[in-house]
């Protein structure tokens, strides 16, 4: 029989199905899981918005479900993706991080380990003889190297989706660094609410005008708005 297909059909689905279907499901097992963490993100979606066409709202109506964005939580040695919900605060005018969804990305793993050390300046080369973490002990240099290639690759694939459709900004700073002989261009923006979060960055050899024109096209792209007018400083 042909194996059911699995999107964002929620846990009740695959419970009323009949006992062949759930035998296949079990031999997809990440289907399953991508179930389960479908059902954990809509319950905590439900809980704020309440009920899909629902006129019903908890909290007074103060929030509303806005799409999704691209995601992923790891599954054993897995990297699962999923289409996060996002929910707009309508009191601070932003989008509002799901709790749920954090706590599934904290759940640790080697390769978390790993990317907050090096992260913090710890050599590849010392993993292999780290004793503070029990999992640490039995790592090689070549499995370091690619878990910190796939975290670091899966991190900035998702930072490179974000949107920024329902964010306010008032200001961008845009900048330049230098890391092993290529300048990095970077931009942070600080929205109306006084936060401020890195939007984008762009690697370039040179200091024409075409990489940052690249840099704040793709900010545009992804919802950036300049409709009420920005400050901006180099």
């Amino acid at each position: 029989m042909t194996k059911p297909t699995v999107s964002k059909e929620n846990l009740q689905w695959l419970l009323k199905q009949p006992t062949d279907v759930k035998i296949a499901m079990l031999e997809s097992h990440l289907d399953i899981c991508r179930l389960i963490v479908n059902e954990v993100l809509e319950e905590e979606v439900t809980s704020l918005c309440g009920e899909k066409y629902s006129h019903d709202k908890p909290h007074a109506g103060h929030y509303s479900r806005w799409g999704y964005n691209p995601g992923s939580v790891r599954i054993g040695e897995h990297r699962l993706t999923v289409q996060v919900p996002r929910v707009f605060d309508h009191q601070t005018n932003s989008v509002k991080s799901l709790e749920s969804y954090e706590r599934l990305r904290e759940i640790v793993v080697d390769d978390e380990y790993l990317l907050r050390g090096i992260m913090h300046g710890l050599s590849v080369r010392d993993f292999a003889d780290l004793n503070s973490n029990p999992s640490a002990k039995a790592l090689t240099r070549s499995s370091v190297d690619a878990a910190l290639i796939e975290r670091s690759a899966e991190r900035l694939k998702e930072f490179d989706a974000r949107r920024y459709d329902q964010e306010q900004f008032v200001a961008l700073f845009v900048d330049g660094k230098y890391l092993a002989g290529e300048q990095i261009l970077l931009t942070l923006g600080v929205t109306a609410q006084g936060r401020k979060l890195p939007l984008g960055f762009v690697q370039t050899t040179n200091e024409n005008s075409k990489p940052y024109a690249d840099l704040l096209g793709g900010l545009l792209e992804r919802g950036l708005s300049i409709n009420q007018g920005l400050l901006v400083r180099g």
